[in-house]
């Protein structure tokens, strides 16, 4: 896979990095063992998601919310404002006091993007992170372990 993926989204175009299973353990993917798990070979995946997401309290939600935020301040290198420009290295933070757009290269705040353009940064970089499908069974696996680290 191409070491990163230009996307375009919220009027701007986006240069992102595949995310290692290291990064998301970096950015806070123990919350994801909260997660209800989805049998494999379940009816629909998204039936499923969506009986996972009905399940979670309001809490857990934002811990996932936090999560895709840190998925896409790991994944956002450079952007630009239109096609013809130049790329510009890009940092995304988490905290908005750590937001300088003056900064080299300058600091945007996650929750400065609109929720379309944080979805399609979180999803590109899901997505060709996802490696066919490896990253998802790593992750099962991960939640699997957590479940039994839980268990006494």
């Amino acid at each position: 896979a191409a070491a990163l993926v230009e996307i375009e989204a919220g009027g701007a175009f986006w240069r992102v990095r595949n995310v290692t299973t290291r990064d998301l353990i970096m950015t806070g993917i123990p919350m994801l063992a909260k997660l209800p798990s989805v049998a494999e070979g379940e009816a629909d995946e998204v039936e499923g998601r969506a009986q996972a997401a009905a399940s979670m309290d309001p809490a857990a939600i934002m811990d996932i919310v936090q999560v895709q935020h840190a998925i896409v301040c790991a994944g956002v290198v450079a952007g630009r404002d239109g096609a013809e420009a130049e790329w510009e290295p890009l940092r995304i933070v988490v905290e908005q006091a750590d937001e300088d757009l003056e900064a080299v290269p300058p600091c945007v705040c996650v929750e400065s993007l609109d929720n379309h353009t944080r979805v399609a940064l979180f999803n590109a970089i899901m997505s060709h992170s996802s490696d066919s499908g490896r990253m998802a069974k790593a992750l099962a696996n991960f939640r699997g372990g957590a479940d039994r680290a839980a268990t006494p």
